[in-house]
C-alpha cells in the first residue's frame, strides 16, 4: 500500500463515507459468520476452503463460502479511499496504514502533508469495520440467518446511488 494518494476520479465509491460503510460491512460479514456459521471468518477465505473440505455438515461451509465470493467482488470493486488504496473486507493492511501515518505525525522526521487525512481516513476505516464485526455478531446472536440480509441491503443500497451517481453527475 502506497503512501501518497492514487490517481483515481472522485466518485461515490472513493469517499470516506463509503469506505466506513464497506468496511463495517465486511466486519458484520466476518462477526455473521463466526458466530452463525461455524466460528469461521468469510473474508479471508483460504482457510475456510479447508474446513469445508473436511467437513461432513457442508451447508455452513457453502454459505460461508459464497459470502467469501461476494466479499472478494466487493474487495476487487472497491479498492481506494479518497485516493489512498484499502480493503474494505479486513483490517489489517488498513490498520498498518492508520500506524504509518501516525507514526509520520508524531515521530517521523518530515510528517508531510497527507500524514493528518490519511490517519483520519485509515482510523476511520478500521473503526468501521470493529463496529460492522460487532453489529455483525449481535445480529446474528438476534435475528439468525436473516441478519445476512442487513449487509445486502445496503449494499444494494450502496449501489443503487452510485448507479444513479454515475447516470446524472452534478
Amino acid at each position: 500500500m502506497s503512501k501518497a494518494p492514487v490517481a483515481a476520479p472522485s466518485t461515490l465509491e472513493s469517499t470516506l463515507g463509503a469506505g466506513l460503510l464497506l468496511s463495517a460491512i465486511g466486519g458484520f460479514l466476518d462477526g455473521y459468520t463466526y458466530i452463525g456459521h461455524g466460528m469461521v471468518f468469510a473474508n479471508a477465505h483460504s482457510g475456510n476452503v479447508l474446513f469445508a473440505a473436511l467437513a461432513a455438515n457442508m451447508n455452513g461451509y457453502l454459505t460461508t463460502v459464497s459470502i467469501s465470493f461476494a466479499t472478494a467482488l466487493q474487495w476487487s470493486a472497491f479498492a481506494n479511499i479518497e485516493g489512498w488504496t484499502y480493503t474494505s473486507i479486513a483490517a489489517t493492511g488498513n490498520m498498518r496504514q492508520l500506524a504509518d501515518a501516525l507514526f509520520t505525525l508524531t515521530i517521523g522526521a518530515t510528517p508531510t502533508a497527507t500524514a493528518t487525512p490519511r490517519a483520519r481516513a485509515f482510523a476511520t476505516i478500521c473503526t468501521g469495520f470493529a463496529i460492522g464485526a460487532v453489529i455483525g455478531a449481535l445480529a446474528t446472536r438476534a435475528m439468525g440467518n436473516a441478519a445476512a440480509l442487513l449487509p445486502a441491503v445496503c449494499l444494494l443500497g450502496m449501489l443503487m446511488m452510485i448507479d444513479v451517481t454515475a447516470r446524472f453527475p452534478s
